[in-house]
């Protein structure tokens, strides 16, 4: 089948009854919770918490250990693997901990609709920051860093996510963290909400959840030079 023909065939499947779950489905995309119904009937539970997971981390603490539904749990663990990387190229080392206020919330979305929040489902984080560890006396990388660097410290979006009026060795490695970062989310698959500042209600914190539908609203610092998002809400 051409492109022009897959095409077709795709926007058809949009205007029949074919759900969101099906649509990813098809796309090779598919997620145990897609097929959710975000609008449950009133005589229906909104939240189903005995069918989450406490999680942890694998690879990085999550700060503190959350309930989350297991599909998001494996999400977390590839973010994890992400961080590590990322860590590893830019400070020396991988965080320890993943700081967050929030996972499982049963709640509706802040736009005032009926819409259940992915926080509902346990399909949802919101990041504040990470931890890293003193760098090790073996590693290649001390001459290389800043002192304050060096020992113990904390990365946050608040913080660190804009770069300060005056520029140093310290907040220059968070911006080049932060952007990084940024791109990843961006440009991968890992998670498909994905929000943060320059957006006014996430100033602190990046929302990341894995909603039947893709949106972007995570952009450069000050500049606020990424491009518009699909004009979703976080969930």
């Amino acid at each position: 089948m051409v492109r022009s023909e897959l095409a077709g065939w795709m926007i058809g499947l949009a205007a029949s009854s074919c759900t969101l779950a099906d649509l990813n489905r098809l796309s090779g995309e598919p997620y145990a919770l897609d097929s959710i119904d975000r609008r449950p009937a009133p005589s229906e539970p909104r939240c189903h918490p005995e069918s989450l997971v406490r999680y942890r981390g694998t690879w990085v603490k999550l700060e503190p250990p959350s309930d989350v539904a297991p599909p998001f749990a494996a999400r977390l663990e590839r973010f994890e693997e992400l961080l590590t990387q990322i860590g590893q190229q830019v400070y020396g080392r991988a965080p320890t901990k993943i700081l967050h206020v929030g996972t499982y919330a049963c709640r509706e979305v802040s736009d005032r609709t009926a819409k259940l929040s992915e926080h509902a489902l346990g399909n949802a984080i919101d990041v504040t920051g990470f931890h890293f560890p003193a760098l090790p006396v073996t590693s290649s990388r001390g001459d290389a860093l800043p002192k304050p660097l060096r020992a113990a410290f904390t990365v946050t979006v608040f913080r660190d996510y804009e770069p300060p009026a005056r520029a140093t060795e310290v907040s220059a490695l968070h911006q080049h963290f932060f952007g990084k970062l940024r791109q990843a989310l961006r440009e991968n698959d890992l998670f498909r909400g994905v929000i943060g500042p320059p957006d006014p209600e996430h100033r602190t914190h990046f929302h990341l959840d894995m909603a039947p539908w893709t949106y972007r609203r995570i952009g450069a610092a000050i500049s606020g030079a990424d491009p518009a998002s699909h004009g979703r809400t976080a969930g």
